[in-house]
């Protein structure tokens, strides 16, 4: 009888511990960046064309099918702990949304293609066929996940890129290298962002074997450099820059990843599929704390997988598929293995932008400039910025209050500001 009751006692214990780890994958929440991708732009002597700018390449159109197949492998076997969704379409269990550019838009057609790639049974002519058939699956656009779309996003890339000292320094150095490269590859800007533009056009072309401008060729190295220097100072971007530039895709994260708190989902989406340009996705990489300065590879994934815990409590693991490898991420201040549903929602709050929100980041002209001097106010052009409103603060008071600065001893009194100033 003793024997009986300790087997008991045992099983109780056993059963009680494995009901404590019962977890289950609740909902798998996927940013996918574009394939290999045609350059934005076509320079001068671009042997590829103009009718394939921001065209998904045969070589992106078959990675985006790769990670379907890989998605597909993961998350729809029923025998494997990360079962979520079946590989069949159903409207309440999927939902996929893309940026609008050509580029995303055929991105994510791939990806279904390789996500609902039939099964096959044999190798007959019927099984064949059936190879080119594939589930269509309604595509949502969705501007937020593209973070150049309004002049102000724009604006502010290229100050935010300005705003540290090694690329200030890298410009002040070769201004003159810059101009010249630019006027030879037909480039009518002045911004240094488009030196990054003209990285993308060399490594594609060094891809593909094509034959570069040789002007290009020859500032190879400056290129090369300013493409890092740009990508890095990311990095060091306050948070106000990046909320601007992705508040509304770190919004909706925050909202889908809610959906689940306590333990179960108030919506039946299994699957929630976001195609986004590398820009966003590396906003998302730094909003949760691992983004390291360089520009994410095309195609790569980003796992959000939701999970309960004994029915009562949620948590988050977050992975990252490049190629054939996944790799666990560490989100800021978690573990490899799981963060809290609390942190992961603290670090998107963090970087979050409601619509109104957004409009006054994207259009204020105040912002913007408060922006620029508050993130470059060591530079000589900040500090003269502010000696001239306030130079013209003070003209408009005195002349209030009739005490009015004649025009020359205005002049004088600035000449002798700037020349008291050490500049940087």
């Amino acid at each position: 009888m003793i024997y009986d009751f300790r087997i008991m006692f045992i099983f109780y214990f056993l059963s009680l511990f494995f009901y404590c780890r019962s977890d289950e994958l609740l909902r798998l929440i996927l940013v996918v960046s574009t394939g290999d991708t045609y350059p934005p732009v076509a320079l001068k002597g671009s042997q590829w064309g103009h009718v394939s700018t921001n065209q998904l390449t045969e070589a992106g159109m078959e990675m985006e099918f790769h990670n379907g197949l890989l998605i597909r492998d993961m998350y729809t076997n029923k025998n494997s702990s990360t079962y979520v969704f079946d590989p069949e379409y159903h409207k309440n269990l999927m939902e996929v949304q893309s940026s609008p550019r050509d580029s995303n838009l055929m991105s994510t057609e791939m990806f279904l293609a390789g996500l609902h790639f039939p099964e096959l049974t044999n190798t007959s002519d019927l099984d064949l066929a059936k190879m080119m058939l594939m589930r269509p699956v309604p595509i949502y656009e969705s501007e937020f996940l593209d973070t150049l779309d309004c002049v102000g996003r724009k604006e502010l890339i290229v100050q935010q890129e300005m705003s540290t000292w090694a690329l200030v320094t890298f410009w002040g150095q070769n201004q003159d290298k810059i101009f010249d490269l630019y006027t030879k590859v037909g480039y009518k800007g002045v911004g240094i962002n488009m030196l990054d533009v003209i990285y993308e056009v060399m490594t594609f072309q060094d891809r593909y074997g094509l034959e570069l401008d040789p002007a290009v060729e020859y500032y190879r190295d400056l290129i090369t450099t300013a493409h890092h220097l740009i990508w890095e100072s990311r990095v060091f971007w306050n948070v106000d820059s990046a909320r601007a530039l992705a508040g509304k895709a770190m919004t909706e994260l925050q909202t889908k990843i809610l959906e689940c708190k306590g333990g179960s989902c108030t919506t039946d989406h299994k699957f929630l599929m976001y195609t986004s340009t590398v820009e966003t996705l590396s906003w998302i990489q730094l909003a949760l704390g691992f983004f390291n300065g360089t520009r994410p590879e095309p195609s790569t994934m980003l796992h959000l997988e939701v999970w309960s815990r004994n029915e009562n409590t949620t948590y988050i693991t977050v992975k990252q598929t490049v190629g054939d490898v996944t790799t666990p991420m560490s989100v800021y201040n978690c573990s490899l293995a799981e963060c809290s549903l609390e942190k992961v929602l603290e670090r998107l709050e963090m970087y979050s932008a409601s619509s109104e929100e957004l409009e006054k980041l994207c259009a204020d002209a105040n912002y913007l400039v408060k922006l620029l001097l508050s993130k470059m106010s060591t530079l000589l052009i900040s500090t003269l910025g502010v000696l001239t409103i306030f130079g013209i603060a003070m003209y408009l008071t005195r002349a209030k209050g009739d005490q009015a600065l004649s025009l020359e001893s205005e002049k004088s009194r600035w000449s002798k500001l700037l020349q008291d100033d050490d500049g940087f």
